[in-house]
Order: structure tokens, then C-alpha cells, then sequence
């Protein structure tokens, strides 16, 4: 391989990574984690291995915005993202929905993995003290896991209804979500 093609692969490889990347939180963004719940669920099916899925929005991220200014709400969504990648393990998937929504695949994880994974998320960002928004953060996290019959559809359609069962509960809190 000449010195050309070597740059022109090194470039090519880097505007992958930006293709799929979020840009304010560096996580993955929605476009490639659709394509790794597709991925983890066939996997999961193909080696009968559990694969959870975590759905969380920022509690009254409008509020902060609102009362604080854009770059507020910036800084909280960078202080997530900060969160869920340093609690993850290296094969989990992190990655921004979009706006204040985060989506987390986590493989081969056992039942009391999932919720203390959870857990301590929220904790985490409830100690959260930021000088752009002075406020108390919260998250509300809903969980499912997996099925072998599921598509990334189901399996979305699932965990955003077990987050929203963790907002009519209150906030603040983890939900597991039903199995299907």
C-alpha cells in the first residue's frame, strides 16, 4: 500500500467515526446505535446470551434550558455522556438519541448487572453540580431486555414506554420494562 492510500484509508476511517459520532457528547449517535442493537440482538439470539437495553432522558432538561440558557443544557448533557461512558464496560454501547435521550446496549449482562448499572447512573448524576445550571439533575432510566424474536423496533418501542412508566412514577427512578 503506497503512502496515498494509506492516508486516504486514514482519512476515510476518521470520517466514519464522525459519521457515526454525536457531536456534542462524543458518544455514539442514533444512526450507529440503531445499527448495533440490530447487530447485538441477532448476536444475542444466535449465542442464547441476554442482551439489556437502557432508554434515560435528563428529568426537566426543558427547565434547565429554559432557565439557564443552551449552553447549560449543554454542559449537562456532556456531564451524562461523561457518566455513562465511565460506568460502561468497553463492548457496552453508549450513545445520544438526540436531545436529552440516551440509549445504552449492554451484552451478555445478568439481571442484577442491569439495575445496579442503572442505579448508579442516576446516582451519579444526581451528585452532579454544575456552575452553568445550579440546579439538582435527575434521570429517569427505563430497561428491557431482548428477545430473540425482537427487532430493534420492538425493542425501542418497549424500553420507551418503561421510561415513560419511570416518569409517571415519579421520576428519578429506574423502571424494568416488561418482557415481550
Amino acid at each position: 500500500m503506497t503512502r496515498t492510500q494509506r492516508e486516504l484509508e486514514r482519512e476515510r476511517a476518521h470520517f466514519e467515526r464522525q459519521a457515526g459520532t454525536d457531536v456534542l457528547t462524543g458518544l455514539a449517535n442514533r444512526q450507529q446505535v440503531l445499527q448495533a442493537l440490530s447487530a447485538e440482538i441477532a448476536r444475542a439470539a444466535r449465542n442464547d446470551t441476554r442482551l439489556a437495553v437502557l432508554l434515560l432522558d435528563v428529568d426537566r432538561f426543558k427547565e434547565v434550558n429554559d432557565a439557564f440558557g443552551h449552553p447549560a443544557g449543554d454542559a449537562v448533557l456532556r456531564a451524562v455522556a461523561e457518566i455513562l461512558t465511565s460506568e460502561s464496560r468497553s463492548y457496552d454501547v453508549v450513545a445520544r438519541l438526540g436531545g436529552d435521550e440516551f440509549l445504552c446496549l449492554l451484552p451478555d449482562s445478568e439481571p442484577n448487572h442491569v439495575e445496579a448499572f442503572g442505579q448508579r447512573i442516576a446516582d451519579r448524576v444526581r451528585a452532579v453540580r454544575l456552575s452553568e445550571a445550579p440546579t439538582p439533575l435527575t434521570i429517569s432510566v427505563g430497561v428491557v431486555r431482548a428477545a430473540p424474536n425482537d427487532d430493534p423496533s420492538s425493542v425501542l418501542s418497549r424500553v420507551d414506554v418503561a421510561l415513560y412508566d419511570a416518569k409517571r412514577a415519579g421520576r428519578d427512578r429506574v423502571h424494568l420494562g416488561e418482557a415481550p
